[in-house]
């Protein structure tokens, strides 16, 4: 699902490619530490001359004291889903690094078995 609401259009520049690494890990991410059948919404707002992206899950989540770690480079959260589950956990450290460099801000939300949010903000120019 994809909303998109606001008041005005705001257009975000930078990278294109960079940008579709950030979304595609982060949806990526979405469905792959999700329960099968499970949900993922993106939104999308303007406000106050920044973009702010939502994408959020009903999966497996993460439990708090892990949130701190999650964008350091070869972090997994849990030891024993890492193994069923493919990846190197360099994503998250991509995409920050990306979003810093973007001039972007990202905060994470999860608690196990109740999902992740993750908000990322974009400063933008009204169209």
């Amino acid at each position: 699902t994809v909303a998109v609401t606001g008041d005005k259009d705001l257009q975000v520049h930078g990278s294109p490619d960079l940008l579709y690494r950030v979304f595609f890990n982060l949806i990526e991410n979405a469905v792959k530490y999700n329960h099968e059948g499970g949900n993922v919404d993106v939104a999308v707002t303007a406000k106050n001359g920044s973009a702010c992206i939502v994408v959020e899950d009903s999966g497996i989540g993460m439990e708090e004291e892990v949130l701190p770690h999650i964008f350091e480079p070869f972090f997994r959260a849990d030891s024993s889903r890492s193994q069923r589950i493919p990846g190197l956990g360099l994503g998250l450290a991509v995409v920050r690094l990306i979003l810093e460099r973007h001039g972007g801000e990202i905060q994470v939300r999860s608690r196990t078995g109740g999902g992740t949010a993750v908000t990322i903000t974009l400063t933008g120019s009204t169209v």
